[in-house]
């Protein structure tokens, strides 16, 4: 009798919790009327290497952003002593330090892009974010599940699909979340290069399948200029479409990716604050692996100071 009880319990509490379920509503963010829910997908574990560009089964598991360069430093400070370094100590944005020769510097990365953007190069995995077709669900990188940049860099995946719905950071639960930094303003540019970067996807809107934001052919380098430590180099983006006369083959369209390649302002210009996540993303990730390789005891050390730091603020990304 108890086993036929504790049966009908079961079943009854599992409809409830159903109902209760059902009854919720599914946080989401909102994306200028355009709402994405937040979930847990499985996290994303792909490499980028040389020649995945023209690689269908790269591309295909990578609708998104991948970053994989390693940063070179400027000819007048090759064969210094490079190191970096954390003091939880002090002001956010000035924790992270960089020494150079006999010099140190303090460059303004705060903690909401420099933890994560640390522990996704640390990692064997290159791609950030892929968002499947048709807003399916979208998987990330270990190091940017649930966080601030990992939802800029979301947006900066999604944005091409509707510049105007995108234009503005998104709110959840009617509030945009910002990270330190950051303006949440809209640029009095953006119409001027909206309309520019609008009138190039129409140029093109029968010959590609879909991008992906990548640095491949970025030279990214780093060093001194004005007395300040800088990194140089820009994301870009790479249009493909598939071959359906060849098995796993893409074509490349080089004209498109050429002209956007020349439009780094403009998409700059469509949202400042995203652009910058996803362009320090890409620069930072690729100085990290400079030290991970040419200084590890350095690099190992920075990985421990930074290993149990609190993230702020806390946020849910988008799974569909």
């Amino acid at each position: 009798m108890i086993s036929k009880y504790c049966k009908q319990f079961g079943l009854t509490l599992l409809l409830f919790l159903s109902f209760l379920s059902a009854a919720i509503p599914q946080k989401s963010w909102d994306f200028g009327g355009k709402k994405f829910n937040v979930g847990v997908s499985a996290p994303l574990k792909v490499s980028f290497n040389s020649g995945s560009l023209a690689s269908k089964a790269f591309l295909g598991r990578v609708g998104g952003i991948a970053f994989a360069q390693i940063a070179e430093p400027f000819d007048n400070i090759k064969g210094e002593y490079i190191s970096i370094s954390y003091n939880k100590y002090k002001k956010d944005g000035k924790r992270f330090m960089v020494n150079i020769g006999n010099d140190k510097f303090y460059p303004k990365v705060y903690d909401w892009q420099l933890v994560p953007i640390a522990k996704f190069a640390d990692s064997e995995f290159h791609a950030c974010v892929s968002l499947t077709e048709n807003y399916g669900e979208t998987s990330y990188h270990t190091a940017f599940q649930n966080t601030l940049i990992g939802l800029r860099l979301f947006h900066a995946d999604i944005f091409l699909t509707d510049i105007e719905t995108f234009k503005k950071l998104p709110a959840f639960d009617g509030e945009v979340v910002l990270g330190e930094g950051e303006l949440n303003n809209v640029s009095s540019s953006f119409e001027t290069s909206k309309d520019k970067i609008d009138s190039l996807m129409r140029a093109y809107l029968f010959e590609f399948n879909s991008w992906i934001i990548h640095d491949d052919s970025s030279k990214i380098q780093f060093g001194i200029k004005n007395d300040k430590f800088i990194i140089i180099g820009e994301p870009y983006y790479h249009f493909w479409a598939s071959d359906h006369s060849l098995e796993d083959s893409v074509i490349i369209l080089k004209d498109m990716n050429k002209a956007f390649q020349e439009s780094t302002e403009d998409i700059y210009n469509l949202n400042n604050d995203v652009y910058n996540a996803t362009q320090n993303t890409m620069r930072y990730a690729a100085f990290f692996r400079y030290i991970k390789n040419n200084n590890p005891d350095s690099w190992n050390r920075f990985l421990k100071r930074i290993d149990k730091v609190e993230i702020k603020p806390k946020v849910e990304t988008p799974n569909n």
